[in-house]
């Protein structure tokens, strides 16, 4: 397959890419979309979820990282306590 992708990259006019760095792409597209990381580790094949997480876990948004958007969110609508 690696073959075939470096012979047809160039002739497509595509940048410098490895199918590695497609697949990453793909998975990373997963992740922003909000798939869980059961899902993602079934799309790409690893054999557990640790495999999954140990590589993309810089990618998922952390609980802080929730909490502070949801936090923006509530003082953009002007919401009130109580």
């Amino acid at each position: 397959m690696g073959y075939l992708w470096r012979k047809a990259r160039p002739a497509a006019g595509l940048p410098t890419l490895r199918m590695h760095d497609l697949r990453h792409f793909y998975a990373s597209g997963l992740i922003a979309a909000g798939c869980d990381v059961v899902t993602v580790q079934r799309a790409l094949g690893h054999a557990s979820a640790t495999v999954t997480l140990s590589t993309y876990a810089h990618l998922w948004p952390s609980a802080e990282d929730r909490t502070r958007g949801r936090g923006d969110e509530h003082a953009r609508r002007g919401a009130r306590p109580g």
